[in-house]
């Protein structure tokens, strides 16, 4: 699968089941490079019905990574990659093997993660007033030390 990919100049990364295609490009080479994506897309998708496999497009995601000045240059329909069987829509966010976003600032991770905290602080301030019941109608808890 590697050689496939690098026959066209797009670098390769493969982890577990999952592979991930990279070009660098400039931005006067956009046309360039998505004819080099596609062509590698296309020649991936033929190896792997060589090989019994198929390339399943429901999983996968097309980035952009750039400044915001860079990626405002390009329209969305630049983005998208047309394939044969189909397009592939460039999305704002991904997620790999963390998520990740169009600037690599992890901005909609952190505020995944800030979410799930204040939740669980919601949910502990909730059950707090059952702990200070239960404290007041049994005692505060006891250590016992067995010396032997």
């Amino acid at each position: 699968m590697e050689e496939v990919v690098n026959r066209h100049g797009i670098s390769f990364h493969g982890f577990a089941d999952d592979s991930q295609l990279s070009k660098h490009m400039q931005l006067n080479d956009i046309r360039m490079g998505k004819c080099a994506m596609v062509d590698c897309v296309v020649a991936l998708e033929l190896w792997c019905r060589s090989h019994g496999l198929k390339l399943n497009a429901d999983k996968s995601d097309v980035i952009w990574l750039g400044t915001t000045q860079q990626l405002s240059k390009i329209s969305q329909a630049q983005k998208d990659l047309h394939l044969p069987s189909g397009i592939l829509r460039a999305s704002e966010t991904t997620r790999n093997l963390v998520v990740t976003d169009q600037q690599l600032t992890f901005d909609a991770r952190a505020r995944a993660c800030s979410r799930a905290c204040f939740y669980c602080l919601h949910r502990i301030r909730q059950i707090r007033h059952c702990r200070q019941s239960l404290t007041a109608a049994t005692g505060p808890p006891r250590v016992y030390h067995v010396a032997s």
